[in-house]
């Protein structure tokens, strides 16, 4: 595969870190985190599912967007991380 002119082809390990990073990353969307706010405090939650907000908006309740960022970040860290840790080097030396 072509990547803005780098050949960048992974091997069946980092294919499989690759679907579960981005299953994670859905799963994540799919129950992110969420707070109540109560008299100008938030209050942690913990998960919830994203079409179940809809019901519950006039109580307060909102996605923590700073803690899925967080998540996300994360993801894509321990992700990238364990490519490069399953890389059979062959891939570096063309370059």
């Amino acid at each position: 595969m072509n990547f803005f002119g780098v050949d960048v082809s992974f091997n069946s390990k980092q294919r499989i870190i690759l679907r579960l990073g981005a299953a994670m990353v859905a799963f994540t969307m799919l129950f992110p985190p969420v707070i109540i706010q109560r008299s100008g405090n938030y209050f942690g939650r913990g998960f919830d599912l994203v079409f179940s907000l809809s019901d519950q908006v006039n109580s307060g309740l909102r996605i923590d967007t700073y803690v899925l960022t967080t998540l996300w970040i994360g993801i894509l860290v321990v992700v990238g991380l364990l490519c490069l840790s399953c890389s059979d080097g062959k891939q570096g030396s063309e370059l």
